[in-house]
């Protein structure tokens, strides 16, 4: 499962943006670290939810899965 969310104010100067907040969940167990990136997600019909390349900025290990927190490389 996969999907944006919509997170802070970036300010810079005269600009605003607002950054999405993307995460990824996985099944628990499975071995997913920073140092890993994901290409993109599709779903079971190979549509694209997320495009990437992505980077995973931080885990989290839940109760009953593993959360990724990732950002868009451009």
């Amino acid at each position: 499962r996969a999907w944006f969310q919509a997170g802070r104010e970036v300010i810079d100067g005269d600009k605003t943006v607002v950054v999405e907040d993307r995460r990824i969940i996985f099944p628990k167990g499975t071995d997913v670290t920073e140092a890993d990136r994901v290409t993109s997600v599709t779903d079971r019909r190979a549509t694209e939810i997320l495009p990437g390349p992505m980077v995973i900025e931080s885990v989290g290990i839940r109760q009953d899965h593993v959360v990724a927190y990732v950002t868009e490389v451009s």
